[in-house]
């Protein structure tokens, strides 16, 4: 992946949409391969600077995958702690920040998410009643439900909150983040082999509750 789309592009990091366009469209009539027959190195030019311009104009998509490519660089983290820890590493988002809308009990799951007190968190934000369950309310349960393995739980909290605010984009980051590590969890879990011990108590247990429904 491509470290710097600005500068293949030509641009400063601080290009408007506008510009970003129109560096496009320059560069692509000036390296198309169609101009370029005997020019093989022409084709991987160009593959970059759609790279570059697709990266500008769809920051969610790769700010996913830088997320996911640092966190599997280091393979001696935990599955919570590479997911949070690369997303906040690369910029893709921040820790959760008070806003000043806030009420006193979303400031409250704030500074305990910061402060990795992610159980105390959950509780604070389970007190806040239907009515106060916005999109930032569901971002915050959805982040804490993740940092203490309920994956699932997590990634439908995070839907929830992208769906409320679909403009959101580290919402959607978020949601995809988690849509991933809920998928290796399912996978993991399933088919796991059931212990024999369980099968025993099981079986016991069913001739117990046969024995004194017949008395």
């Amino acid at each position: 992946m491509i470290d710097d789309p600005y500068k293949v592009l030509g641009l400063e990091s601080d290009a408007s949409p506008d510009d970003v366009k129109k560096a496009y469209r320059q560069m692509a009539k000036t390296y198309h391969p169609d101009l370029h027959p005997d020019d093989p190195s022409i084709t991987e030019k160009m593959n970059e600077i759609n790279e570059a311009y697709d990266m500008l104009t769809n920051p969610a998509k790769y700010a996913v995958k830088k997320a996911q490519q640092e966190a599997q660089s280091d393979p001696g983290q935990t599955e919570v702690t590479r997911d949070y820890s690369a997303a906040v590493q690369n910029q893709s988002i921040a820790r959760p920040a008070v806003e000043p809308d806030d009420s006193p009990e979303i400031e409250q799951a704030v500074t305990l998410l910061n402060s990795n007190k992610f159980k105390e968190a959950l509780d604070v934000l389970t007190g806040v009643p239907s009515t106060g369950r916005d999109a930032r309310w569901y971002y915050l349960s959805g982040l804490a439900h993740q940092m203490v393995g309920n994956y699932i739980t997590a990634t439908d909290q995070m839907y929830k909150a992208s769906q409320l605010e679909p403009q959101n984009q580290a919402y959607m980051q978020l949601f995809l983040q988690f849509q991933k590590t809920g998928q290796m969890y399912e996978k993991s879990t399933k088919g796991f082999p059931i212990s024999p011990l369980i099968l025993v108590i099981g079986v016991v247990a069913f001739l117990l509750g046969k024995f004194y429904a017949g008395n």
